[in-house]
């Protein structure tokens, strides 16, 4: 056998490991404990807990069918030039850091803070985060229908994950008191926040690909989260990308009630 040929003999084999990895990761997920707490009409909240693994931290796979779809209509709506365009936009961490601090709006100055690389790290969905946005736009298409959901991501001490879930059928999710609740006992318990995981989407004039970055609401509502539980990461997705925020990097952005 020839050096070429093995090469790509192991190209392949690899290849095919991999595939059967994701395979195994979306099985996890799906074969997850889901435990209902609370369903009414189009709201639900709930929660997976599932073993810890790589894979769902690795990126997304590509059978998570109703984000695929939303995807897909974006290049409709758009076309494919403008719609890279905007994805690209709200990718970048290389603009200008003078721009910041000229921005006089708060949702701007925190979108800008990520966009110059002065806080925060932009990367693709991850298969975790593809998975819970993929459920909630089986709910509700995301492109047609765009829904906001609630998300914390909480780890035991024996290296299990248990992911909260709250959202319903309008663009803001329903307040989690039931899911904070939850979070004081199980902090007692061996659980820590490890992340809290929302996703964002823009109107048509705006593009439609959520802005990758903290609105007002969001960094006070970080705040909260790090003081009373720990919180040790933000993320925002927008179904293509995702921006982490790390506990000490939300102070920078501008919140509701920093100027009383």
């Amino acid at each position: 056998m020839n050096r070429i040929l093995a090469t790509l003999l192991l190209l392949i084999a690899l290849a095919q490991h991999g595939q059967a990895q994701d395979g195994a990761d979306r099985s996890l997920f799906l074969r997850a404990q889901r435990v209902m707490l609370f369903e009414e009409g189009p709201e639900q909240v709930l929660y997976w807990e599932f073993p810890d693994s790589t894979g769902l931290w690795a990126a997304a796979p590509e059978h998570i069918r109703a984000v695929i779809d939303y995807q897909d209509s974006l290049r409709w709506a758009l076309g494919e030039v403008t719609f890279m365009a905007a994805v690209d936009r709200q990718a970048k961490q290389d603009q200008d850091s003078a721009r910041a601090v000229e921005t006089m709006d708060g949702d701007a100055y925190n979108a800008m803070l990520v966009h110059t690389g002065s806080a925060g790290r932009v990367r693709p969905m991850n298969a975790l985060e593809g998975e819970v946005l993929n459920y909630q736009a089986s709910r509700y298409p995301l492109f047609s229908h765009p829904t906001e959901f609630h998300g914390f991501i909480t780890r035991h001490t024996s290296g299990r994950i248990r992911f909260y879930f709250a959202a319903s059928d309008t663009e803001w999710p329903p307040h989690p008191t039931l899911i904070l609740q939850r979070l004081e006992t199980d902090l007692e318990e061996g659980w820590t926040l490890i992340g809290h995981l929302h996703n964002h989407f823009n109107q048509r004039h705006d593009h439609y690909v959520g802005t990758l970055a903290p609105s007002l609401a969001d960094a006070q509502y970080y705040g909260m989260l790090v003081e009373r539980f720990g919180l040790q990461k933000a993320y925002i997705t927008n179904g293509l990308h995702t921006v982490e925020l790390k506990a000490d990097e939300l102070g920078a952005f501008a919140a509701h009630g920093d100027d009383e």
